[in-house]
Parts: C-alpha cells; sequence; structure tokens
C-alpha cells in the first residue's frame, strides 16, 4: 500500500535537499558555538555557527559537538553523524513547511541526536522528520510546539528508531510520535519518554511488519488518545508495553486496532496504569475480515474511566484477556461488544465501578 505524504511534508524533503556539502577535507570530530562562523574549518579553537555547516564538513560516521548554549539552525543528515547538543544547542523551526531536523541518509547509516532542544514555537511543522536511514537514535532531548509532529518516521525500508530520556510537549493540533513507515520491517522502541499536551500521544500506522516496543513512559493530557496503534497492510505487528503511564487523555489511553489491516496485531500491557481517559483505558478493535487483534493486559490498572469501560473488546476480531489487574471506579467495568471476546484468567480485582462489576467470562489457568 502506498503511504500518499501531506504537501507539507513533501515541502520539507524538497527544501532539505537544497543543501549541499562544499569540497572541504573532512574531520572526524567538528564543533559549533555561538561565537563561530561558518567561514571556519569547525575545529574546537575555529568553530563553526551552524549545524548545517558541520555536518557538511564532517566525516561519515563522525560527531558534530556544540560548545555553548546557542540556536544552530535546522539541519538535513544524508550521512552516518551523531549530533551531541549536551542539553543547551537549539534548533527553531518555525515555517509551516519546516522540519528542525531532516534525517535523509543513505539505507545503512546510523544517525544519533543527544541533547537538542529543538522549538518551533507553535508554527513549525516537525520535529524530526525520519525519511532514509537504518536507525535514528533521540536521546535527551526536548521537542515542543510543532503544528504536525513531534516525531515523524516515514521510511520505506527496513528501519529501527530509538526515542529515549525525551521530553515531548505543547503541540494541540499535533501527534507527539508519529510511526508511518510505508514498507520495510520496522523496529520502535520508546523509552523513558514524556509525551503530553498534544493531539495524540503516539500514533503507529505501521504498513509493514513492526515491532512496538514503550516502557517506563507517560502519555498524559493529549486531546484525543494516549497511544493509538492502528497499522496498514496485511503484516505482523506486535507492540508491547510496559510500565506505561495514559492518563487524562481525551479520548481511548491505549486503542490496539486492526481495523486498518488484514495482517495479525498482537500486543501486551503489563505493569501499567490508566487512569482518568475520557472513554476507554484499553481497548482491543477489529471486525470480520479485518487483522485478528489480540491485547493482553497484565499486572496493570484500568480506573476512572469516565464514559466508557476501563477494558473493552470491540468486533468480532478483537479479544482482551486480562490477568492480575485492578480495574476500578470506571463508568463500565469492562465490555465485549459486537462479537469482541473479553476473558478473565480469575485472578482480577473488578470492583467499585458504575456498572460492570460481575466477572468476564474465564480462561482456564494453566
Amino acid at each position: 500500500m502506498r503511504t500518499q505524504l501531506p504537501f507539507a511534508q513533501l515541502a520539507i524533503a524538497l527544501t532539505c535537499s537544497l543543501f549541499t556539502a562544499p569540497a572541504q577535507a573532512q574531520r572526524a570530530r567538528v564543533f559549533v558555538a555561538s561565537y563561530g562562523n561558518d567561514s571556519n574549518p569547525c575545529t574546537f579553537g575555529s568553530p563553526c555557527k551552524t549545524f548545517q555547516q558541520a555536518i557538511d564538513v564532517v566525516a561519515t560516521g563522525g560527531e558534530v559537538t556544540a560548545i555553548d548554549s546557542a540556536g544552530f539552525g535546522p539541519m538535513s543528515i544524508n550521512k552516518s553523524v551523531s549530533i551531541v547538543g549536551n542539553g543547551q544547542a537549539g534548533i527553531v523551526a518555525t515555517c509551516n513547511s519546516c522540519a528542525g531536523v531532516f534525517v535523509n541518509a543513505g539505507p545503512n547509516d546510523q544517525v544519533n541526536l543527544r541533547g537538542l532542544i529543538i522549538e518551533g514555537a507553535g508554527t513549525g511543522n516537525t520535529g524530526v522528520q525520519y525519511g532514509i536511514g537504518a536507525s535514528l537514535s533521540i536521546e535527551n532531548c526536548v521537542i515542543r510546539g510543532f503544528t504536525f509532529a513531534g516525531i515523524y518516521q516515514i521510511t520505506q525500508a527496513n528501519s529501527a528508531l530509538l526515542v529515549s530520556d525525551t521530553f515531548i510537549s505543547d503541540s494541540l493540533s499535533a501527534t507527539g510520535i508519529f510511526i508511518a513507515p510505508s514498507g520495510g520491517n520496522t523496529t520502535i522502541v520508546i523509552n523513558r519518554v514524556s509525551v503530553t499536551n498534544h493531539k495524540d500521544g503516539l500514533v503507529s500506522v505501521a504498513a509493514g511488519t513492526s515491532k512496538l516496543t514503550v516502557r517506563d513512559s507517560l502519555f498524559s493530557n493529549n486531546s484525543n488518545n494516549g497511544i493509538n496503534l492502528s497499522p496498514t497492510g496485511f503484516n505482523v505487528v506486535q507492540a508491547t508495553f510496559n510500565r506505561v503511564e495514559v492518563d487524562s487523555n481525551g479520548d481511548d489511553g491505549i486503542l490496539v486496532s486492526g481495523g486498518s489491516s488484514t495482517g495479525t496485531v498482537n500486543a501486551t500491557v503489563s505493569e501499567s496504569v490508566a487512569s482518568g481517559n475520557a472513554s476507554f483505558d484499553y481497548v482491543a478493535a477489529s471486525n470480520t475480515g479485518q487483522a485478528p487483534t489480540t491485547l493482553m493486559v497484565l499486572h496493570s490498572v484500568a480506573s476512572g474511566a469516565l464514559v466508557a469501560a476501563g477494558v473493552a473488546a470491540q468486533g468480532s476480531g478483537a479479544t482482551l484477556n486480562i490477568a492480575n489487574s485492578m480495574v476500578t471506579e470506571n463508568a463500565i467495568g469492562w465490555s465485549a461488544v459486537n462479537g469482541g471476546v473479553l476473558q478473565s484468567y480469575g485472578d482480577n480485582y473488578i470492583d467499585g465501578n458504575a456498572i460492570g462489576n460481575t466477572p468476564p467470562p474465564n480462561i482456564n489457568r494453566k
């Protein structure tokens, strides 16, 4: 299935492709500083002014390091490289067709971003756009104020995205992390990440085979879903959510849907808390002819769903299994509708809900 990109994303690709590398000797490590000049050789003693100039002159596989605190401009990355901001280097991208960082490297290239503050100021389009490259890691960064997405992955071949120790916030019309590869095998790891005040916290609509792992992370105060796993295509999709908190979102906490796929969708939630979401806390959804979808909820809490169920299975293709978990203070404890199957291992605590406190059908423990 082909993915048609919004016009703004095409504009980003075209704009960023205009960068060209000058014919200079390439060093393994180069530097930028507030007092630098792009006519300098980008050494520690004579640093450059912008990240883009430093990327153009650094050797493949090299490192670009910010010496001090300043704004060093948006960048387009076309090689293996590490960008080290030391928690003080800023990137401001405020035009409505701009990405703060555009990764358009080779299919075997590895790109690392560390310690950056990437600012859209409420008008920039995308914080980090991942188009081509074997892997992209984003560590210890702040990404905020973009209108389309904080992080946007649109790879077409095998790829890996790692986001860790990162704060993504304040983009009420945008998605915090938008996973939309159109092909290949995709591995996504989200670790110790907070995504707040967006339209959706995390959306994955991967068309290829994908494995998503989210752990020790928070998705809160997003106007739609905290996490929306809704793959497309006909492949196998696996997801694991461990020690994840989804709270006070305007729709579902964690939605796992096979409605746009004909493959297989399997997800597990463990040691996690969903609380105060407007609709469902945890929900599996799929119908006949769509991807068989299974969600396992283990050692977790579903509480305070305002108008719907703490745990739910919707549609004849959806199954939700629950074990050793607490379901309490929801408008409905649990629900299985339109042929959905919700089953319990008989060791849950389902009480204190407005309705739906009776035990679900049991699975025999083995």
